[in-house]
């Protein structure tokens, strides 16, 4: 099953009229009727009671709504989020430094990054007081 049918069938579903939805998705009708054809043939349901008056959601069309609106929704937040970590906008950053020379660069330098980044970056800080190996960062 892809992403595209399944937007195709919630389009449907918001408008239940073919046509407006077509026009929504900007595509013809007939391709947009053989889509969701195939996605009721795919799930072995009838998604859609039509006549010529009306489209309805059947009971196994309501049953997929919800759920095909947060795959939906889940799929477009896992494409944000791996653009973000390409474009280095999210992840995480770890940091160490000893507690008595470190603190006030430390906090001034996290400041001016998140105003300049505006990012989701995950901050991890590490406060030494003594020696240590770097074992610690890792």
């Amino acid at each position: 099953m892809r992403f595209r049918k399944l937007q195709y069938f919630v389009t449907v579903a918001e408008e239940l009229h073919f046509g407006r939805a077509a026009q929504r998705l900007h595509i013809s009708q007939p391709p947009l009727s053989q889509q969701i054809k195939s996605l009721e043939d795919e799930l072995e349901a009838t998604l859609f009671d039509r006549t010529s008056q009306r489209v309805i959601l059947t009971k196994a069309g309501e049953a997929l709504l919800p759920q095909a609106k947060s795959l939906l929704q889940m799929w477009q937040n896992t494409q944000e989020q791996v653009k973000a970590v390409s474009k280095g906008e999210e992840g995480n950053l770890s940091v160490g430094f000893i507690w008595a020379t470190g603190t006030p660069h430390f906090s001034k330098s996290i400041g001016e990054f998140k105003k300049i980044q505006q990012s989701h970056t995950q901050f991890r800080k590490y406060e030494y007081s003594g020696c240590t190996t770097g074992s610690q960062f890792r």
